[in-house]
Parts: C-alpha cells; structure tokens; sequence
C-alpha cells in the first residue's frame, strides 16, 4: 500500500467534499484556539470559552464570568496564572515558576480545575508555598488532578481562609510529590459551600 502526504489543497478539498468549511470545523472545536506560545487573551466578559493548544505559553489573569477553557494534549501554561472571575479549567498542564504558586485564585474569584497536572520542579523541593493558592474569601474546587515535582516541604493546596475551609475542596487527585497527605492540603474540606 502506498500512502501519499496529504497538502493543505487536499485537506480543504476533503472538507468540501464532506460539506464543512474550516470555520465550520472551528466552531466545532471551540469559540477561541490559543495556539502555541500565543498569549491567552479574553474577549467577552461573560460565557467565554477558549481551547488552548498544546505547547506552551505564559500565565494569564481569567477575569471573566462563567469562562471555561479547555486544553489540547500537551498545553502547558509556564507562568501563575491568576483567577479573577468564575472559571472552569480542564487538562491543562500548569508549571509553577520557583516557589511561586501555578495558580493563585483571588478573593471572591471561582475555580473548579478538573484533570489537569501541576508540576513543580525538584529544584524546588524546598519551597514553602503551594501549588495552587486560595486567597481569603476566593473558592476552589480541585478535581482528579495529579501533583508533580519532588517536595520536601510546603503545599499542594492552600486555602488562605482559615476560618471558611469549606470555601476549598479537593477531590480523587494524585500525589506523586512525597509530600504526607492530607497533610499537604490546608484548610481544605471535601465539600464547596458558596454562601
């Protein structure tokens, strides 16, 4: 059997074949692609959502309501990014820069992070802080995610809010850092309540 490369005439060819266009193939993928090393940009306040490429890219601020996003295989945000509005990230694979949190949630802000990796480095082993940082009075649900990078100290995840652990929670994830468990979640319960 012989296989030939496909050239982009074909690929368009087949899709007009099949009766979809490249715009039509995009809305089936999402409303926003982030592609490769592209910086992570909302453009509506509300109901945004974005698929972020895979490669990497720098951290960005999500300040928008109800914006979910979405990562390609291998999309790898290398910088904190920071939750200013209601989000929902999924597969998203998150490198904490130094002892600096991969994720910071700002007061009054909403998370739910689902299936994604966070990775510190093994340089890093003593760092004190945390992967994913709950400021006082932010909420924070993290869900089937896994926890990288060897530690000797500091936190997975870190509520700030001593006093409403219920405004954190973590769920079915994987901690492969050597870090006790549950030790390495503080102030952190097993359920949301947002009052």
């Amino acid at each position: 059997m012989v296989t030939e490369r496909a050239f982009t005439s074909d690929v368009s060819r087949v899709f007009q074949d099949i009766g979809l266009d490249i715009n039509q193939i995009g809305s089936l993928i999402g409303s926003n692609r982030v592609s490769d090393q592209d910086q992570f940009r909302e453009t509506e306040s509300k109901d945004f959502g974005a698929v972020l490429g895979g490669g990497g890219r720098p951290g960005f601020d999500v300040t928008g309501n109800r914006v979910s996003i979405t990562g390609s295989p291998g999309a790898i945000c290398k910088t904190p990014i920071t939750i200013k509005g209601s989000a929902i990230i999924r597969n998203v694979t998150f490198k904490c820069d130094g002892v600096n949190p991969a994720i910071v949630v700002e007061p009054t802000a909403r998370l739910v992070l689902v299936g994604c990796h966070l990775f510190k480095g093994n340089r890093q082993a003593s760092a004190t802080d945390s992967y994913v940082n709950i400021q006082a009075g932010g909420f924070a649900v993290v869900s089937d995610c896994m926890f990288h990078g060897t530690q000797t100290v500091g936190l997975l995840v870190r509520n700030q809010d001593a006093v409403n652990t219920n405004y954190a929670a973590v769920s079915g994830c994987i901690n492969l850092t050597g870090l006790p468990s549950p030790a390495c979640y503080l102030n952190v319960g097993s359920i949301v309540s947002v009052p």
